[in-house]
């Protein structure tokens, strides 16, 4: 569930932009790429080793406007299911998928990939690819 935005807040914000000469239309973006960068490195190494975070057998990333694919996705050795669909995934699909050996379902379905490495084809455990 995405949170809800604060008009009063963009308001704030579009002032305090405009006071210090920002261009939100140019910079925002960049500020919001680089949030969700620290946010996701936060988050990956609160949780990194935890031992749970090796025993997730399902992860669901679907629709969370990624663009590209956490590297740390291949350190969980346990997943048998990866959803990453309709993320805007243009990027090669990294060959350290074949790290997901216990893969059983890989949804990739409505992203720009243009090919698949040819590593997916070591992991044979995969029953089902869209």
């Amino acid at each position: 569930m995405r949170a809800q935005k604060d008009p009063d807040l963009g308001i704030l914000v579009g002032k305090v932009a405009s006071l210090i000469g920002i261009n939100l239309e140019l910079e925002l973006p960049k500020f919001k790429e680089e949030a969700d960068r620290v946010y996701y490195r936060r988050v990956w190494e609160k949780f990194k080793t935890d031992q749970l975070l090796q025993s997730i057998t399902i992860l669901n990333l679907a629709r969370m406007d990624m663009h590209s694919i956490p590297d740390q996705v291949w350190e969980l050795h346990s997943l048998q299911e990866l959803y990453l669909n309709a993320n805007g995934i243009a990027a090669h699909l990294s060959s350290k998928i074949s790290h997901l050996t216990q893969l059983k379902k890989l949804g990739l379905s409505a992203n720009q990939l243009k090919s698949l490495p040819s590593s997916i084809g070591s992991l044979g455990k995969l029953e089902e690819l869209n």
